[in-house]
């Protein structure tokens, strides 16, 4: 079997040269992501990205305790928690205008 016509050689491992149009659409948003971020960020950005292998190359973003402890609060509570608390800004808000006047910068 001639390889040529069927896989191309990357670093040390043979890989098929068809990718399936999902494949393809990932390694494009992947490829876009990390221009997008290495525009916003320069430098700083590739210090956070991990490699597994020369072919793939990932975004690694540590999340501390609290981070992660927040998160799970937050996902634990239900919708009427949030909904209370939107609720009672209303009345917050009415009561900053009633005390300091009109709030809308003019």
């Amino acid at each position: 079997m001639d390889r040529s016509n069927v896989f191309r050689k990357v670093s040390a491992r043979w890989v098929p040269k068809n990718l399936t149009d999902d494949h393809k659409g990932q390694r494009m948003m992947a490829s876009l992501d990390h221009l997008t971020r290495y525009t916003a960020q320069g430098h700083d950005f590739l210090e956070g990205i991990v490699t597994g292998d020369e072919s793939w190359a990932y975004h690694y973003t540590p999340e501390t305790k609290q981070a992660s402890a927040v998160r799970r609060w937050l996902h634990s509570n239900q919708t009427d928690f949030y909904e209370q608390g939107i609720l009672k800004l209303v009345t917050q808000w009415e009561k900053c205008v009633e005390k300091v006047g009109d709030y809308v910068e003019k």
